[in-house]
């Protein structure tokens, strides 16, 4: 007997914008088949939601319908809510065999059907699931192994979205789980709270001058880009270090530096402009002035 061990990881696509996406490691080890699911799932790039569906653990494959090239679930739901991308981009077989149900499931549920026939796949998850929360589903079938249930070893990959709508299904058969890296860095000068982004996403509030680290790791050569969404009351921060390419290690020198907000002086009105006759004002004051003193002389005279 043969056992597989289906890993869904926190992992991000390799594009900029990416969001938290699940990768599916899939091994024999032992006598059974064991699926663990763990990670997180963007639906908000998908191209459509449809009713919810009848699942539980579950894998299938071409022997099923013959337009289906991989189908695979994990958790412990007798129905789910199914997301749809048209578009499939990946025609690989990842599976040759008939469906074959778990012998038991638990957790939040996370699966895929790839179909050739209709160009699209679909992501399934657990009833009302809200994008980005955590998922951490476990089926076990009893007895089986990769011959068993028509499992073709390799890495099948499935996008979907786009800019920070972007994300990832990867099912790797018999593969390693992709190395991930964190993204984060310190705050200083910081009086309030803060709230960062990685890639337009990946919310992270800091309310502490203290180092930080984004919760969705990201695999080696994905960009990160990380900005200030929320300043604190009172202070103005600025990100420095903050956008670059994975390479091959953790990224720990972003750093977010804030300072008081200074308040611009009072404005002061300038006084009022002084009014300079004209050449033609001059002109006419001076002739009502003639005019004024001509009239004195002559009732001057009159008087004597």
């Amino acid at each position: 007997m043969k056992r597989v061990l289906m890993l869904l990881l926190f992992a991000a696509l390799a594009c900029s914008g990416a969001q938290g996406a699940v990768t599916i490691v899939v091994n024999e080890v032992g006598n059974d088949v064991v699926a663990t699911a763990t990670g997180t799932i963007n639906t908000a790039g998908f191209d459509a939601q449809s009713s919810s569906s009848p699942s539980g653990g579950f894998v299938t494959g071409s022997g099923f319908v013959s337009a289906w090239t991989c189908g695979i679930g994990v958790g412990s739901e007798l129905s789910v809510d199914a997301y749809i991308s048209q578009g499939l981009g990946n025609t690989d077989v990842c599976s040759t065999g008939t469906r074959v149900s778990a012998d038991s499931d638990s957790g939040t549920y996370a699966g895929l059907i790839a179909d050739t026939g209709d160009d699209r796949f679909v992501i399934y998850v657990s009833p009302g699931y809200v994008s980005g929360d955590p998922i951490d589903g476990t089926s076990t079938w009893t007895g089986e192994s990769f011959s068993s249930l028509g499992l073709v070893p390799g890495t099948y990959v499935y996008s979907w979205g786009s800019g920070a709508d972007a994300d990832s299904l990867t099912v790797a058969i018999g593969q390693a789980a992709p190395e991930t890296f964190i993204v984060g860095g310190s705050v200083n000068g910081l009086t309030g709270s803060v709230t960062l982004q990685n890639n337009g996403a990946d919310d992270l509030v800091v309310d502490t001058n203290d180092s930080f680290t984004f919760p969705t790791e990201l695999d080696d050569g994905a960009e990160y880009d990380v900005t200030v969404t929320t300043q604190p009351s009172g202070q103005t921060c600025t990100v420095s270090n903050g956008r670059g390419t994975i390479s091959g290690a953790d990224v720990t020198n972003v750093l977010v530096e804030c300072q008081d907000t200074v308040a611009p002086p009072p404005v002061v009105p300038d006084d009022p402009p002084v009014s300079v006759p004209t050449l033609s004002e001059w002109g006419a004051a001076m002739m009502i002035l003639a005019l004024f003193l001509l009239t004195a002389w002559r009732m001057r005279g009159f008087a004597a």
